[in-house]
């Protein structure tokens, strides 16, 4: 009869099929202890808040939010423009830099405005 060497004893002391559990459960216990910390850390959103000239802080932050969607917008429009002209006057094996640059710069714009149109 032969016998199993020890290789289901880990150097703790404890075996592994009970290490097993014993680390899967610390580990849900640890991810439920940040998710409970993480939520009490974080503040409620303040009541509407009075500026001094007696306007909303909210209303005000949302008509600067719209001032600046459109003025994204018409620069997304522009920057698109350009790119269609750029590609249809170009060379169709070729890519300049500037063309990439501005796909850049479109995708950020248009990143921007989802981020803050989300937001509101």
């Amino acid at each position: 009869m032969k016998y199993l060497p020890v290789p289901f004893q880990a150097k703790g002391g404890l075996a592994m099929p009970l290490r097993r559990p014993l680390l899967r459960a610390l580990s849900v216990v640890s991810v439920l202890v940040i998710t409970v910390l993480l939520g009490t850390a974080q503040s409620p959103e303040p009541a509407d808040v009075k500026l001094p000239n007696g306007k909303s802080w909210s209303s005000e932050i949302a008509k600067a939010d719209y001032q600046r969607n459109l003025k994204d917008a018409k620069e997304l429009a522009k920057l698109t423009a350009e790119i269609q002209n750029d590609l249809e006057t170009g060379d169709p094996f070729v890519l300049p830099l500037k063309t990439l640059k501005k796909v850049e710069d479109a995708e950020k714009l248009a990143k921007d405005l989802r981020v803050r149109m989300r937001r509101n």
